[in-house]
């Protein structure tokens, strides 16, 4: 009977293990780094998503609001924030907190415009909707953000989760409910929508970092050591010294070159840096072991 129970015990734990299908670390660094990154046409697609949002509060329309969300990269930011903190990458943690307040403030800006423009100041019960925060909105972030990082760090990279998450965390409505408050002079909204966006993403960070924490994602220190102790039998010192020339180390070249390990055999692994574009400076590695460095 102890076995049995044993067995359900160990069964139950399966089926909600989070590492049983998560993806390799490098994998998952490459993914939240680069949807946290601050490009032209993240920021050309955070303001079409602003004015989109600000359309839908300023009619009153659930639906328009709902599309803004979905093609918002503001969660990606607050992700990238989440798994720097947690591997104790401060500089990088602090180069993705700028480009997120970069973003807020672009934001918020564009939909100061936009209601400024607005013949339509009355607020919308959309609108108002946005300035009470409620311990409910704390539960909505917190599990919000547990669902989207779990969607973000599987194995399988197709995953519904992300436009749930974005639909029911709402960063960006608060942001827009600012900018209306700016444009009409309604500070008693502004702090409202303010202090709702603060929770939203507050919670979607620490449920992030609790997640990445679970998986035990590695200091960046303790990462870079545990892999220069590491021996991999390579094909020639030729090939070795060109791939660690360009990479710094094998693991520098999975941290600072996106490395990717594409398997062309039973025991052939050819290394792969994204950003260095003469293929023969990747060079290889041969043997088992190189299935470790992940």
């Amino acid at each position: 009977m102890e076995n049995q129970k044993e067995t359900i015990t160990e069964q139950i734990k399966k089926m909600f293990s989070l590492s049983e299908d998560s993806a390799s670390n490098v994998e998952i660094r490459s993914r939240l780094l680069d949807g946290g990154r601050v490009t032209g046409t993240n920021m050309c697609v955070l303001v079409c998503a602003m004015v989109i949002a600000s359309v839908g509060l300023n009619t009153g329309s659930t639906a328009v609001i709902i599309g803004a969300m979905l093609i918002s990269p503001l969660m990606g930011s607050i992700l990238a924030s989440a798994y720097a903190s947690v591997s104790a990458d401060y500089p990088l943690l602090k180069k993705h907190l700028l480009g997120f307040g970069v973003q807020i403030v672009i934001s918020v800006t564009a939909a100061t415009i936009y209601f400024l423009l607005s013949p339509v100041k009355e607020p919308t019960t959309e609108l108002i909707a946005r300035t009470g925060p409620t311990f409910f909105d704390v539960l909505i972030a917190f599990f919000g953000g547990l669902a989207g990082i779990i969607g973000q760090t599987r194995e399988d990279k197709v995953s519904n989760v992300i436009p749930g998450v974005a639909i029911a965390t709402a960063l960006m409505p608060p942001l827009c409910t600012c900018g209306y408050s700016i444009a009409n002079g309604r500070w008693d909204m502004f702090i409202g929508a303010g202090y709702l966006f603060i929770i939203n993403a507050y919670f979607i960070f620490l449920s992030s970092g609790l997640i990445l924490s679970v998986l035990k994602i590695p200091k960046v220190r303790e990462f870079t050591k545990r892999m220069e102790d590491t021996s991999f039998p390579y094909d020639s010192k030729y090939n070795y010294h060109n791939a660690t020339k360009h990479s710094g180390t094998l693991f520098d070249g999975a941290l600072k070159g996106n490395m990717v390990l594409k398997y062309i055999g039973k025991e052939n692994y050819e290394v792969g840096v994204n950003n260095v574009k003469n293929v023969k400076n990747c060079g290889i590695c041969i043997g088992k072991k190189a299935s470790k460095i992940l």
